[in-house]
């Protein structure tokens, strides 16, 4: 089942008022992969540490290359406030289940992303690697480079991004739309 990214801005916000007030690592965990583009994989294994600097900067598991993403002042905000009374060492976003400093797993981020899609009456299918897509559309929204989202996201073609950020679709909807007042 196609996954998409979240187009319209209202969702966007709807989504982080409703992880804010109910949960803040799941929000700030939601503003990591909207505000950063990383994936799940390599989200779920950042310390706190990894997040003290100007930048994030890792080796992403898939492509095995290192990328660095400015962490933006709405991002700097949250961390600061999410992370003042953790330790360098822990997990920014733990598990709460079998204790220890475990980091919270893919599968479980899966579901919160899908439940807070579903509780704000998103209707495509959305999922942890919504926040990747979300992160690559907004990129593609204010710059209108293809390019520059192809080098973000580390892909080998322009095509892949094209399909990757569901632009076709989109486009082919508002121009459909349209249709009835042309």
């Amino acid at each position: 089942m196609k996954v998409y990214p979240i187009f319209e801005k209202e969702n966007r916000s709807k989504i982080e008022m409703l992880l804010k007030a109910t949960n803040k690592r799941n929000y700030v965990l939601w503003l990591v992969g909207t505000q950063t583009g990383y994936r799940v994989s390599d989200i779920v294994g950042l310390k706190v540490k990894d997040v003290k600097g100007s930048a994030i900067t890792l080796k992403e598991q898939k492509t095995k290359k290192d990328r660095t993403v400015k962490i933006n002042k709405k991002l700097r905000a949250a961390l600061k406030e999410y992370t003042k009374d953790m330790k360098d060492n822990d997990y920014l976003f733990p598990s709460r289940l079998g204790g220890g400093n475990r980091h919270i797993c893919i599968r479980r981020v899966q579901q919160i992303i899908k439940k807070v899609a579903e509780l704000c009456g998103i209707e495509e299918n959305i999922c942890s690697h919504s926040m990747r897509k979300t992160y690559a559309f907004c990129l593609y929204k204010i710059t209108g480079s293809l390019a520059l989202v192809m080098e973000a996201l580390n892909h080998s073609k322009e095509s892949i991004t094209i399909r990757y950020l569901c632009l076709s679709e989109l486009m082919i909807s508002d121009a459909t739309e349209a249709m009835a007042d042309y």
